[in-house]
């Protein structure tokens, strides 16, 4: 599953894509973003000038939307394989304003690399998320503020100022690990739990019999689980 989710954050905010294309029509360059890289944009007629010239000269899908987008008032989110664009102000998109890299790690407290975690500047749709190292790279605006996000972890804010480098610790979320479970020998923390969990939806059951073997007090409760087909579980 950590896997799975790095694999989808990187996909969707930092995916290598080598475009270049000059004096082009918007819908061009998104028919040839979509050639390269499998994204479609998905938008309202009337919301995106189709027609107006670009030039786009990216190596990340982030910088490809940003150019192909440039001087519209749209904004827009990346869900799955689709680039959904929305009538809005966009922020910290025009090409004068300064930019600079900020690299950094990302870890927990007790100094774990933290695999996956998301890297967002605030208030913008740019970001990425940390490699296998548990490693970031983001170009971000003056002032920028970055959200820090993984699950089971709280969020975290950390204003860049005047940084280049970062070393972010993420502080586990008690309420969610502490989330008590309850498990065919007990009960136990999410946290604690390493097998796996089944449920079964009460209007699957229609019946439950309680046997104790001989009546004895101190003998073990043995419990038989009658399904509607008749079939049963003990």
């Amino acid at each position: 599953m950590v896997v799975a989710l790095f694999c989808l954050n990187i996909a969707m905010l930092a995916q290598a894509v080598s475009l270049k294309m000059n004096n082009v029509s918007v819908k061009e360059a998104m028919t040839q973003l979509k050639n390269k890289s499998g994204y479609s944009f998905v938008y309202k007629v009337g919301d995106l000038d189709t027609k107006k010239i670009v030039s786009v000269k990216a190596k990340q899908l982030n910088e490809a939307i940003d150019q192909i987008l440039y001087g519209q008032d749209v904004v827009y989110e990346v869900k799955g394989k689709n680039i959904v664009v929305q009538k809005g102000q966009r922020q910290n998109t025009s090409k004068d304003t300064k930019k600079r890299k900020v690299t950094g790690t990302v870890s927990d407290a007790n100094g774990e690399p933290i695999i996956g975690a998301t890297i967002k500047e605030k208030g913008t749709a740019n970001g990425t998320a940390s490699d296998l190292d548990a490693k970031f790279s983001l170009e971000v605006s003056s002032g920028a503020v970055l959200e820090i996000s993984y699950i089971g972890y709280q969020t975290q804010e950390v204003k860049v100022g005047d940084r280049t480098s970062l070393s972010v610790t993420l502080a586990e979320n008690q309420q969610i690990l502490d989330e008590v479970v309850v498990v065919g020998y007990g009960t136990t923390s999410r946290k604690n739990l390493t097998t796996s969990i089944a449920t079964v939806k009460t209007e699957k059951i229609s019946k439950i019999f309680v046997v104790r073997s001989g009546g004895d007090a101190a003998e073990p409760v043995y419990i038989n689980i009658w399904n509607f087909e008749g079939s049963h579980t003990g």
